[in-house]
């Protein structure tokens, strides 16, 4: 009997040869939990460095948000008091609360903060305090002024509790008194000769510049 077209070929000691066309394709092996876990790593890796980066410009955006709507409100309220750049004369000039308090709102409201209330509160001894309640907390700063050299300094800035100091540094808010008084008399040839408080009113006397 021809078996010459029979699938499989016997051997020269009729083993079973098999045809190499009809050999499975090798198996390809998996990647290793090793490498997996490398990925896995590796990406949240990645996630925790953009979150790190954008946290850090958030937070640093926030510190600079504070201290100009600091400077602005402040600057807004000195010019409405002792006059427009360019008509500013020499005296002597009271602000009140309510003086700060009005033009520090519209800045916020500007900046669409959400603030529950603002406050301000003028002591003896050139103490300026400066809050916020939000979410049933009062925040709040509190600034020690004096005049030196012709400008506006604060000496000591205090907040209330450690968390208020990481969202908005109180160097933050001192910079933003200082710039929002200190600018506009640089504007106006001007030179802060000397700061006096009482409760609930500020007085500055100024001189022209040298």
């Amino acid at each position: 009997m021809d078996q010459s077209s029979s699938d499989n070929q016997q051997g020269p000691i009729g083993t079973q040869v098999s045809d190499p066309y009809m050999e499975q394709p090798p198996v390809r092996k998996g990647m290793s939990s090793g490498k997996v876990l490398l990925i896995i790593f590796g990406a949240l890796a990645a996630c925790l460095l953009i979150c790190v980066v954008a946290g850090f410009f958030l937070v640093r955006s926030i510190h600079v948000g504070f201290e100009t709507v600091v400077e602005q409100g402040i600057s807004s309220a000195v010019e409405e008091q002792i006059g427009a750049t360019g008509s500013a004369q020499p005296g002597t000039y009271t602000f009140t609360v309510d003086d700060f308090l009005g033009h520090l709102e519209q800045e916020l409201s500007n900046e669409g903060a959400n603030i529950d209330e603002l406050f301000i509160r003028i002591l003896p001894g050139n103490q300026f305090e400066l809050g916020i309640e939000s979410e049933g907390q009062d925040l709040e700063y509190t600034a020690t002024l004096a005049a030196m050299d012709g400008r506006l300094e604060v000496t000591e800035v205090d907040a209330s509790n450690s968390f208020l100091n990481f969202v908005a540094p109180g160097r933050r808010i001192a910079n933003g008194l200082e710039s929002g008084v200190n600018d506009y008399l640089e504007a106006n040839n001007l030179v802060l000769t000397d700061i006096s408080t009482t409760e609930g009113e500020m007085t500055i006397v100024v001189d022209q510049a040298p």
